[in-house]
């Protein structure tokens, strides 16, 4: 197996904590364009962009996806009796997160899903990007997401609020986050500490999810059950470093 090679951030800042340029190189391919912000924006972008790098540099492997076939259903909401979103309490990840994924957090919740909030229910897997090969579950009911993956679980309330938002901790680092979310034009928004920079972002593009991870973009496939599913079909170019371009041409699944 090759030795990754280091990703390298390289943020340029000026006084007052403006940012003037940012770029971080991961593989063969650099990513980076100019940024003009201040203050507190600049603390936001450089406090992701830290993150990002170690993301990219000290991520665990992606977990396996999950064994319950009950992970893959999507069913109908709306129904009753049912379970509402304030009726399950909220859930954190465990002490030293987990090797395996655990049982679902919104099972049995019927709530509706309100009318700007993109449907991102089911289980995914990155097939082009940077965090290719990255599995997580979603979960939704009411205003309320869970996104579980990568020993991590995160539950929020897409209210727009720092309060409903996550509470929990970083994938990339172990450290405390608090992170608010909430639904825009069919995108679910999680801005870092309630700023207004919309640090991640994901969305439904067909049968697709795009998952912006700051400038990192990400098209996933909803997976049908534990055994996987067929090849990903090609789609139009994403942010993407040359390395994993040869390794999309010499996939032989």
């Amino acid at each position: 197996m090759e030795a990754r090679s280091r990703p390298v951030v390289d943020i340029r800042e000026a006084e007052g904590g403006r940012i003037r340029a940012y770029t971080v190189c991961g593989g063969s391919a650099c990513v980076g364009p100019a940024a003009h912000l201040t203050g507190w924006g600049g603390a936001v972008l450089r406090l992701a962009l830290r993150t990002i790098w170690r993301l990219l540099w000290r991520r665990r492997p992606a977990c396996a996806p999950p064994i319950d076939p009950a992970d893959y259903a999507v069913h109908p909401l709306g129904q009753s009796p049912g379970l509402t979103a304030d009726d399950i309490p909220t859930a954190h990840t465990p002490e030293g997160g987990f090797k395996e994924f655990p049982p679902r957090v919104l099972a049995g919740c019927t709530e509706c899903l309100p009318p700007s909030a993109p449907d991102l229910r089911g289980v995914w897997r990155v097939y082009r990007g940077f965090l290719k090969g990255h599995v997580e579950r979603v979960e939704q009911c009411g205003d309320r997401v869970v996104i579980t993956a990568n020993g991590v679980i995160h539950d929020m309330r897409a209210d727009g609020t720092l309060g409903g938002g996550v509470r929990d901790v970083s994938e990339a680092t172990g450290e405390p986050i608090a992170v608010a979310a909430g639904f825009r034009r069919g995108r679910l928004d999680l801005r870092p500490m309630g700023g207004g920079i919309a640090i991640v972002s994901r969305w439904r593009e067909g049968p697709d999810m795009i998952w912006r991870y700051g400038f990192l973009l990400n098209r996933l496939q909803r997976l049908d059950g534990p055994e996987g599913v067929a090849e990903a079909p090609a789609g139009p170019p994403m942010v993407r470093s040359a390395r994993d371009g040869a390794q999309h041409a010499s996939r032989t699944k």
